[in-house]
């Protein structure tokens, strides 16, 4: 019988010994009953919780985490979007982050769970295919991400084809400058930036001190 227990574990090997008896090579001795349940008495581990840590060792140097390719490279976060007009008529729902997106994009048939909102106008956008599709951007609304501090800015609605029954929203880059909000590529989720970026505005700011 071929072993599979670590040579340097002593109480792996004293199972060793009894899968050995089990196989009727026990010094020639056989099967006999007495001599196996002399050795299993003798063995201070457990059956059972030797065959759960075999498992154990088994399965762990094998078996790998698996990543789901829903979760592969994609930023999922709680968005809470409420009219600034009325805070009474929000909406609360996860998010996609796509940063090739300028602002944060919802589905045309949750505009009413927005209520009245005072601005409105209709812009012609250029989806990842090239296709040229109407959206309509509303506001202005409070917008904040899950761990960032709410801001003031708009949304823009758009027509959308539910996958199993569920939209997915955008959450572009414009939003995410304004809630001090940056991509994490490495652990693939949002970390707060400390600083907001002026360093266009340092000629403006120099001049204006004289």
């Amino acid at each position: 019988m071929k072993s599979h227990f670590p040579k340097s574990d002593a109480a792996y090997a004293k199972l060793e010994r009894v899968c050995e008896l089990a196989a009727g090579r026990h010094r020639g001795r056989g099967t006999d009953r007495a001599v196996q349940r002399r050795a299993l008495e003798s063995c201070k581990v457990p059956r059972i919780d030797a065959r759960q840590s075999l498992i154990v060792r088994r399965t762990s140097a094998t078996v790998e985490p698996q990543v789901t390719e829903r979760n592969m490279g994609r930023i999922i976060t709680r968005v809470t979007i409420g009219n600034a007009a009325d805070p009474a008529q929000t909406i609360r729902c996860m998010a996609l982050v796509d940063t090739g997106s300028a602002g944060l994009v919802l589905p045309a048939a949750w505009k009413v769970r927005l209520g009245d909102l005072p601005l409105s106008s209709l812009i012609q956008m250029e989806t990842a295919d090239q296709r040229v599709v109407t959206g309509e951007v509303c506001g202005p609304v409070t917008i904040q991400i899950e761990g960032f501090r709410p801001v003031s800015s708009e949304v823009t609605f758009l027509d959308m084809l539910a996958r199993n029954r569920d939209y997915e929203p955008l959450l572009g880059y414009t939003v995410l400058q304004q809630s001090q909000a940056a991509v994490d590529m490495a652990r693939d989720c949002l970390v707060p930036v400390k600083y907001v970026d002026l360093k266009a505005l340092r000629g403006t700011l120099c001049e204006s001190n004289f």
